[in-house]
This record gives structure tokens, sequence and C-alpha cells, in this order.
């Protein structure tokens, strides 16, 4: 009798275990999916931001020095302008509706921004080329600076739910920006040594920081859900204000530490 009820212990014992293993393994892939989710976003900001700089350089050779002296710091900084408007808008209006439909209005407008941009036609004129840049990177911008504070918080707040370290999370995210700034040199590199016309070089290496908005996109229809922060849309503007108020008490002087190590 003893010994079936110590084989009944150990049966249970092994189910336990192979159970917890099943949970860790489906916890784990979740959370590699969240990062891919979060990840490719942020991968895709860093190639849109970086890649500008070499597909000046194509443009350089196609429409002449004049051209690039005349309209390159214009198609340059409107992703700049972009990016800073998206970092001050989108960061109260997910504070105010929630992280998730920002969050994929954000990927929305870096696909877009991405696919008009190499889809830019001279128009009758190469001026109009650029007025077409400059206006399609600048909603691409904005895209990516809505980026750079839901993805913090987003895996910050994904790491505390889960129940592992939430700076980990972050810094996994973060480094991707190394990623795509190396994937623009290699793509442009590849692109001009297949001795390929120089307009599609140059569409091609806007279009290519499409694929990882797409699938950030994707993903984010599909599994992202709200975070803990979704009660905001739920407080009255005077609520919502006190709230805001007592967030900037807290990390008001990190913040202002983080933001002036940029200069």
């Amino acid at each position: 009798m003893d010994e079936l009820e110590v084989e009944s212990d150990d049966g249970q014992t092994h189910e336990a275990m192979v159970s917890e293993s099943a949970r860790a393994a489906a916890a784990g892939r979740e959370s590699a999916l969240h990062g891919v989710m979060v990840g490719a976003g942020f991968l895709a900001d860093a190639y849109d931001l970086f890649v500008i700089g070499l597909v000046l350089q194509v443009l350089r050779v196609e429409y002449g020095d004049v051209w690039v002296a005349t309209y390159g710091a214009h198609i340059t900084y409107s992703a700049i302008l972009g990016a800073l408007v998206g970092q001050l808008v989108f960061g109260p209006l997910a504070d105010r509706y929630g992280r998730r439909p920002m969050f994929i209005l954000t990927s929305v407008l870096t696909l877009l921004g991405a696919i008009l941009s190499a889809g830019s036609v001279e128009a009758g004129s190469p001026s109009a080329l650029a007025v077409q840049l400059i206006a399609y990177r600048f909603v691409l911008g904005c895209g990516v600076g809505g980026e750079y504070p839901l993805s913090a918080s987003v895996s910050h707040e994904h790491a505390e739910n889960s129940q592992k370290p939430a700076e980990h999370a972050v810094l996994a995210v973060f480094c991707l920006q190394g990623v795509g700034f190396l994937m623009c040199a290699a793509v442009v590199y590849t692109l001009v040594h297949l001795n390929l016309s120089l307009a599609f070089v140059w569409r091609a290496s806007l279009f290519v920081g499409a694929l990882p908005s797409a699938l950030a996109l994707l993903l984010r229809l599909s599994m992202l859900e709200e975070t803990r922060d979704n009660h905001r849309s739920t407080l009255s503007g005077t609520e919502l204000q006190l709230e805001q108020e007592s967030d900037r008490k807290e990390y008001g002087p990190a913040l202002i530490g983080t933001a002036s190590s940029w200069f």
C-alpha cells in the first residue's frame, strides 16, 4: 500500500514538473514574440532614420550636387522634426487612450511613410521629388518619434507583468537600434554592387524600412494587449492631470538628466 502511495506521489510530481516546464516554455515563446513585436518597430525606426544619409549619396549621383545641396538638409531634418512631434504627441495620447491603439498607429505611420517615400516620383521636375520626400519623411518621423516612448513603456510594463527584469527587456529593444544602423549600410551596399539602376537602388533602400514595420504592425494587431495604464482612459480630465503631475514629480529629475545627456 505504501509503495502504491509513493508511486502515486512520484507520478503527480512528474506531471507537475512537466506542466511547469510547458508553462515556462510557453512563457518563453510569448516573451520572444513580444520582443519581436516591439523590437521590429524600433529596428525599422533606426533603419529609416539612418538610411537617408546613404540614399542622399545615391541621389547626389543621379541629380547632382546642387540638388542635394538645395534639398538634402530639408529631406533629412523633416524626419527629425516629425520624430520630435511624435515624441511630444504620442506619449500623452497613449496615457489618455491606451498604449495599444497608439502603438499600432505609430506602426501605420512608419509603414506608410517608408512606402510613400520609396514611391516618390519626379512629377515633371526634380523639385517635386524633393517636396514629396520631405512630406513623406515627416509622416515617417512622426511614427518613429512615437515609437521611442511607447517601445520603452510597453517593454517595461510587459516585463513587470511577466515578473521579469524590466531593464533587460528595455535594453534588448533599444539594442536593435544598432542592428538597424548596420542593416541600412548592408542593404545599400548590396544594392549598389548589384549594378542596378540608381532610381531602383534608392527606392528599394527606402522600401526595405517598411518590412520590419509591417511585421511589427501584424504582431501588434494580433497579440498586443493593453497594459496596466489603460485605466487612464477612464479618468476625467482633472484626475488625469493630477496623475500626470504626480508622475512628473516622481520621474521628472531622472527624465531631465537623461534627456540632457543627448545634448
